[in-house]
């Protein structure tokens, strides 16, 4: 499927797999999104919480969401160097062994609350 439905099939063929890749991420993300925005509405409207109190509880939430998204899209982002050697680019790092290690383990559990949180 051409995810970016401006685009003549001669171009998409062209695009290299890495745009496709990234373009195909980032429609499942808006999905994944428009998802969880839904399931917000509908337990607010179970609890009995009014539209205003609701939109002050979605807006932090909706944008943390999508700056957790953004964040591990580009920590996700491979590239292949001349040699042919697969890296990340992106990263993060501590010149402290301990603190790189409770980062890791940090993103590692953020990483798997937003996929799954958003997801159920």
């Amino acid at each position: 499927m051409n995810p970016a439905p401006r685009t003549t099939e001669e171009e998409w063929e062209e695009w290299p797999k890495e745009w496709i890749v990234r373009a195909d991420f980032a429609r499942e993300l808006e999905t994944e999104l428009t998802e969880a925005r839904k399931e917000i509405e509908e337990q607010s409207r179970l609890l009995g919480i009014s539209g205003s109190e609701v939109a002050a509880l979605k807006r932090p939430l909706l944008k943390l969401t999508s700056l957790w998204y953004q964040l591990f899209f580009l920590l996700d982002i491979t590239e292949e160097s001349d040699s042919g050697n697969t890296f990340r680019p992106n990263y993060i790092s501590s010149c402290r062994a301990v603190d790189g290690e409770r980062i890791q383990k940090i993103l590692e559990e953020a990483k798997q609350v937003i996929n799954t949180g958003v997801k159920n």
